[in-house]
């Protein structure tokens, strides 16, 4: 519902709508929209939209503001107005939330596309004289036996596994795989990415506690990709961790109702990943999922990256709680 409402030649509101009220919590009937009426960015929102006398209709730009703890964008226009034959303005805020949600998904994709086509071609010059690299490290190790020269090609190798790892990571980021759906049952592909990192969980001598939901829980999903990302932010936590620490798994159903908004009614698998690790701030945790941000030293930034996109392409969502000193917990909801 878009925001509307009457100003006088006073810059006075005389007239507005449920929606209104909403975004600026401090207006009244005859306040001045000069008043300190609702937070900073939406003033000067109100500001832009009131600030010329309106001798036509004028569209006056998008703009962000936060809407009772929630980022809102609005598409803000200006007409004139006669009010008891004196020049005033009707100024409407079109919630475009969703529209500019769409726009940078379709700005992102074309991005992606684009980085595709140029990551394939890189990712082939570096795969290539990579392996040959590999190979040759490899027999250079089987032929010394010199401490210091042994150290040399572990740290070459390292360098080797670490760029590999980053050529692929992009690769895949850049070229979204579609997904190839299967029953799958959610409590026996935890069991399986479990396994897949039982290395890095003796190395840190973790203890992983499951906490699985007794009614079984099966979707339509891709079974290789869903083990891709239990297996990412389960060794994420396992990393985070100290050691000796426990990492918590959890399953269950939720039910989340329909919103009237043609949201309709969902059931979700709710998978919880719980470690104690030093945890996160704000600023990161707003940029936890963001492609090239990484906390760790030779991190490549892109595998929650990549887990929220599957999450994603699944129909599903994933957040993050996390404070400083409490560790994280990260929450994935599939439908199911």
């Amino acid at each position: 519902v878009s925001a509307v409402t009457a100003i006088d030649n006073e810059d006075r509101i005389r007239s507005a709508n449920a929606a209104f009220w909403k975004i600026f919590p401090g207006a009244s009937i005859g306040a001045s929209v000069l008043e300190n009426l609702a937070p900073e960015d939406a003033m000067k929102m109100l500001a832009a939209a009131t600030a010329n006398d309106i001798g036509k209709a004028a569209y006056r730009g998008r703009w962000v503001v936060t809407v009772e703890g929630e980022e809102k964008s609005f598409d803000v226009y200006s007409s004139p107005l006669a009010i008891n034959g004196n020049r005033g303005q009707i100024v409407t805020l079109v919630d475009a939330t969703e529209v500019a949600e769409s726009e940078r998904t379709l700005r992102r994709s074309e991005s992606l596309a684009a980085v595709g086509q140029a990551t394939t071609q890189v990712a082939h010059e570096i795969r290539n004289p990579l392996g040959s690299i590999r190979l040759g490290v490899s027999m250079l190790r089987d032929s010394v036996s010199d401490t210091d020269a042994l150290n040399t090609i572990e740290l070459v190798e390292r360098g080797i596994k670490h760029l590999n790892k980053l050529v692929v990571d992009v690769t895949q980021f850049s070229r979204q795989k579609s997904l190839e759906r299967a029953r799958v049952d959610l409590n026996d592909s935890l069991d399986r990415s479990i396994d897949l990192v039982s290395e890095r969980i003796r190395e840190k001598n973790a203890t992983v506690e499951k906490h699985f939901s007794e009614q079984p829980l099966v979707g339509q999903w891709d079974a290789d990709q869903l083990r891709q990302v239990f297996v990412n932010v389960i060794a994420n936590a396992v990393d985070a961790s100290q050691e000796n620490a426990l990492v918590k798994i959890a399953t269950h159903a939720i039910s989340v109702d329909g919103d009237g908004d043609g949201h309709a009614a969902r059931n979700y698998a709710r998978i919880t990943i719980t470690d104690q690790g030093q945890g996160m701030d704000q600023q990161t945790r707003e940029r936890i999922f963001e492609p090239f941000f990484s906390t760790k030293k030779r991190g490549t930034g892109l595998g929650l990256a990549i887990v929220k996109q599957i999450v994603e392409l699944h129909g599903g969502r994933i957040n993050v709680q996390s404070e400083p000193e409490t560790g994280s917990s990260f929450t994935i909801d599939l439908p199911i």
